[in-house]
């Protein structure tokens, strides 16, 4: 789980200017890989908030490949709009958890 915390962390800390889409490409791959050992860590628990988490993975990894293939004011908004919903999605899946402890 701190993989992944981290991992959504350096997503939010993504410089595109500096280091350009393929920055937020890679940790957008580092956070799937870690929500994978989530998913099968928790056996069941919080498949609503994995499952959000995951559909807004799926939303970014659309965007990040739109800017791949045509960079431009729009498709940076739409990587922003979708690197927040990824946030969003996260903090539900820590609430979930905080609650149960």
């Amino acid at each position: 789980m701190t993989n992944l915390k981290n991992s959504v962390t350096d997503l939010k800390n993504v410089n595109v200017r500096a280091n350009g889409i393929s920055a937020v490409s890679d940790q957008l791959n580092k956070i799937e890989q870690e929500l994978k050992t989530v998913k099968s860590d928790a056996q069941g628990q919080f498949s609503t908030q994995i499952d959000g988490l995951s559909s807004a993975l799926s939303g970014l990894s659309s965007n990040v490949n739109a800017a791949k293939a045509n960079l431009n004011g729009g498709t940076l908004t739409a990587v922003a709009s979708s690197a927040g919903a990824v946030v969003t999605a996260w903090n539900n899946l820590v609430t979930a958890i905080s609650n149960t402890c």
